[in-house]
């Protein structure tokens, strides 16, 4: 049974949809997928995001002697967050990738972007999954480094989204500059 790289659900062999999140699955596979001896952009900048800075706020306080429930609370809140983007937000992502790669199958875009997106959800799921664990047995180190991994995963999410929203204002911006002017002239 083929599983969704989207949103991870198992569908039968012969459906060409994912039935959870409606991807492609033979398209989805290609557009997160690595391929031998591309090149990938990394992250183009450090995001601090809400969410991030919350969590870095609390762990700098546990650190500090507090008690870990504010830890708990963020871990919790993006982990929710987290799932919503990986099940639905994928899903769209794919959609929008699939119609890149049609309009432009020969450029890097599609992939660039995808292998963004599922390394960053590669990472924040281990950074996410390894804090709740070194939270556990309080362990201070490994918890400061999971909050980096997570940190990095939270980079190559976001620089994808940044591509995206350029991409978008470039395309705008060309269908504006192309687009037939309004014939404004008064018949006789």
């Amino acid at each position: 049974m083929p599983k969704c790289q989207i949103c991870s659900v198992e569908n039968l062999s012969s459906a060409s949809r994912c039935a959870a999140c409606g991807a492609q699955l033979r398209q989805a596979q290609n557009l997160f997928d690595f391929e031998e001896g591309r090149a990938y952009p990394p992250p183009t900048e450090t995001f601090d995001t809400e969410n991030l800075a919350q969590l870095k706020m609390a762990v700098e306080e546990w650190l500090d002697g507090e008690d870990d429930s504010q830890i708990r609370f963020w871990l919790k809140h993006i982990r929710k967050h987290f799932e919503e983007f990986t099940g639905h937000g994928m899903a769209q992502l794919a959609r929008a990738l699939e119609v890149e790669k049609r309009l432009n199958s020969a450029g890097d875009f599609h992939h660039h972007v995808g292998y963004l997106v599922s390394k960053g959800v590669a990472l924040c799921e281990e950074g996410l999954a390894g804090m709740e664990s070194a939270l556990g047995v309080e362990d201070e180190h490994e918890l400061q480094r999971l909050l980096d991994v997570f940190r990095q995963g939270n980079d190559h999410i976001c620089t994808a989204l940044l591509m995206i929203s350029e991409r978008q204002e470039m395309l705008d911006e060309a269908v504006q500059r192309f687009a037939p002017e309004d014939d404004q002239s008064e018949a006789p």
